[in-house]
């Protein structure tokens, strides 16, 4: 998910095929989606205007020029909050504008945004394949970025220590919210008695 809604059209969301992305390129996203700032970020696409590709292109930019962005209807997005819970991303739209005070509208970017004017590009120039007005013919696969991937296959050191780090990562998500659910009991200390023996 790039963009939960867009200007003009809060209906509608722009997402990114991952499947569609080279193996770096997908790395590098899915490392910027776990970032503290990426999950802090409003929008996705926010926080990817002002990443860069090991390649060093700017990651927004990149999924644009390469026509990795595609246009579908926020009613066809299941969004993940958590590993058990799935909520449509247009009722997900409703709330935050509720919790914010504003109209669905004011969620899109704005054309003030720094991305948006980076290399004189207008939002009216931006082309997208848009799935909400006519049937895709070709099989595009959107994957959901919020869902963990298969492991890769572990062939180096490097790769096993990474893999416990994300497993490690994922083991104190788990437990975060395991323990926000059922908080766990403190341990009581009790001291030593001193009881004497009768005489």
């Amino acid at each position: 998910m790039i963009y939960r809604t867009l200007p003009g059209d809060a209906f509608s969301a722009l997402v990114v095929g991952t499947s569609s992305l080279t193996e770096a390129h997908h790395n590098t996203l899915m490392t910027e989606l776990e970032t503290p700032q990426g999950q802090q970020s409003n929008e996705l696409g926010d926080h990817l205007s002002n990443r860069y590709f090991s390649d060093g292109t700017n990651i927004l930019e990149q999924i644009h020029i390469s026509g990795k962005l595609v246009k579908v209807a926020t009613s066809d997005v299941l969004m993940t909050p958590t590993l058990v819970d799935e909520v449509p991303l247009n009722e997900l739209n409703v709330m935050i504008a509720e919790q914010k005070g504003v109209s669905l509208d004011d969620l899109a970017i704005k054309a003030d945004m720094p991305h948006k004017s980076r290399n004189n590009t207008k939002t009216q120039d931006i082309e997208i394949e848009d799935l909400t007005k006519k049937p895709s013919k070709s099989d595009i696969v959107i994957d959901d970025l919020t869902k963990p991937k298969p492991p890769k296959e572990l062939t180096t050191a490097r790769d096993y220590r990474s893999e416990a780090d994300r497993l490690y990562k994922e083991a104190a998500k788990l437990k975060k919210i395991a323990d926000e659910l059922d908080p766990p009991k403190k341990k009581e200390s009790r001291g030593k008695v001193n009881e004497e023996a009768p005489q």
